[in-house]
């Protein structure tokens, strides 16, 4: 292996990704490129374990009695892995 595959290798990462919240709503519904990374994480498994954590604790929040909370509780459940290199995250379209 030549060794620019290696420092490819090394760059890739995985992102959790979750819904925008803007003006107290959560926009479920946004392209992926709008989406907010919450963590960045080293592999596919690290991105699904702290996804994991991710709803257990949207769990939790939802039901939660606050507006806010539960807008972030909801986000949270909606959490997202996606490797780094996804066209879909890197697309520019108009924002909110």
């Amino acid at each position: 292996m030549k060794s620019h595959h290696f420092v490819a290798i090394a760059l890739a990462s995985w992102y959790l990704m979750i819904p925008p919240i803007k003006d107290n709503r959560l926009y479920d519904k946004a392209p992926l490129g709008k989406w907010q990374i919450a963590a960045t994480l080293d592999s596919a498994d690290d991105c699904k374990a702290k996804q994991q954590e991710f709803i257990r604790q949207g769990n939790q929040l939802i039901v939660d009695p606050s507006k806010s909370v539960k807008l972030v509780a909801r986000a949270e459940l909606m959490a997202q892995c996606v490797d780094s290199s996804d066209a879909r995250i890197h697309s520019r379209l108009p924002t909110f």
